[in-house]
């Protein structure tokens, strides 16, 4: 026993604690009228006080969480799983043994506990695995994998952060793709959190460093404990992280990203389990080129079906060609003709109104609604000259220097009206084709 602690148990007791005192893996405490009178040194080193004396005295509610306090008011005989708290605030997983003796008019309690954390970090990973296997074989597409993954690790395992980011190769900072936390101003903070992968800042010794550098999984069991992670560890201590893992995720045989975990427990990650976090890697590397191989694929069957209907659509311009009787009746119906066969939304044949403005000869669309936005684009062109140079819409280029253009988005530079028109409508690409005879845009 202790000099310091002096207790007159039983022989019995006196002979249980001493074993108890001497263990390195089984922590141990015995309190009178809820007041610590005795803990052994594993429960000191587990609790991450500095001596015995600090928890000697101490009321025995400070070191169980929640429901566990229930647990010490039991009598006789008592086995629960509970978590200790420590003196950093991380809760503990641990099983629990409870036994009282009566000593003259006073209940003495012996309790007992089993560090758990080993245990609850396999399990942890033995889900995350299960759960992201699941994820890769329903994602279509990268940002789906990459959100998934995050909250899956966060929502259905437990863990306290996910991030997924990648390394800007011009500032080798590292930027945030998506987060998740179960703490929305932990998520907020690291967004705004400054990571590089170069070492020679002070931001750039992390996990997430050592990682990009090396190619491979890099954990940290207690990040207090490590001096490449102290430029952090002012938000460290303010929300309660304890432990750390950057895995890579490659694409292609390169460094594609960075899945960063945060824990509030120590131990999450140990070498222990280094197998498991390289087949959530592999998992993980697996599901991003199947999504990428799944966005070729369908890449590739859109433009096969784009072809097909622009070959179907030149046929069919090719026979009205021979069918309509005049140049204005192939024209008239030439919009109609490409809502049907090409696919577009609306199709307008625009030609030289008076004073060299443009006027909406004929059209077609496939929503009503569009025909308001047809009225709307017909009050504007009224204002502008196809011959104006400063404006770049499609529409006006094609008229100005008789070539195709195309654009998904409005350009910048683009009248006021035209860009607030467009957005109305909802209307977001276009293309423009100069209709030539004899080397001239009719239209």
């Amino acid at each position: 026993m202790d000099k310091d602690v002096v207790i007159n148990y039983t022989t019995a007791y006196k002979e249980v604690l001493k074993g108890l005192n001497q263990s390195s893996s089984i922590a141990a405490l015995t309190y009178r009228k809820g007041k610590i009178e005795f803990v052994n040194q594993y429960l000191v080193e587990l609790l991450e006080y500095k001596s015995k004396k600090e928890l000697v005295g101490k009321p025995i509610e400070e070191l169980i969480e929640g429901k566990g306090e229930e647990f010490i008011n039991t009598a006789s005989v008592e086995y629960r799983t509970l978590s200790l708290r420590s003196k950093t605030k991380e809760l503990i997983p641990a099983e629990a043994f409870s036994h009282s003796i009566q000593y003259g008019d006073e209940t003495i309690t012996l309790m007992i506990f089993i560090n758990k954390s080993e245990e609850t970090s396999f399990r942890k990973l033995f889900l995350a695995l299960s759960q992201i296997s699941q994820l890769s074989a329903r994602a279509e597409s990268e940002e789906e994998l990459i959100s998934g993954i995050c909250n899956t690790l966060v929502e259905a395992v437990g863990y306290y952060i996910a991030t997924i980011g990648v390394v800007d190769e011009k500032t080798k900072l590292y930027k945030v793709k998506y987060t998740r936390s179960k703490s929305k101003e932990l998520e907020n903070a690291l967004k705004k959190t400054l990571i590089s992968v170069d070492p020679s800042l002070p931001y750039g010794r992390g996990t997430v460093s050592r990682c990009y550098r090396t190619g491979k999984i890099t954990l940290l069991t207690d990040i207090y404990k490590d001096e490449g992670m102290s430029y952090w560890r002012k938000e460290q201590v303010r929300f309660g992280v304890r432990s750390a893992c950057s895995i890579p995720i490659f694409s292609e045989k390169e460094l594609r990203y960075i899945l960063l975990i945060h824990d509030i427990s120590r131990e999450s990650f140990t070498e222990k389990q280094l197998h498991l976090l390289e087949k959530i890697q592999v998992e993980a590397s697996s599901a991003l080129k199947k999504v990428k191989m799944q966005k070729k694929l369908a890449l590739q069957q859109k433009a096969t079906k784009i072809q097909s209907r622009v070959y179907n659509t030149l046929y069919h311009i090719n026979k009205l060609y021979l069918e309509a009787k005049s140049k204005e009746k192939f024209l008239k119906r030439l919009p109609e003709l490409l809502c049907q066969f090409l696919g577009v939304d609306m199709a307008l044949y625009i030609q030289k109104g008076k004073e060299n403005t443009l006027l909406i000869k004929n059209y077609s669309v496939k929503r009503e609604s569009d025909v308001g936005f047809v009225s709307a684009l017909q009050k504007t062109l009224s204002t502008i000259s196809k011959q104006d140079s400063r404006d770049e819409t499609p529409l006006i280029k094609a008229c100005r220097t008789k070539r195709v253009y195309v654009a998904n988005r409005i350009p910048k530079n683009a009248p006021g009206s035209i860009k607030e028109i467009h957005k109305k409508y909802g209307i977001k690409s276009g293309c423009a084709m100069p209709v030539l005879i004899h080397g001239e845009c009719i239209g």
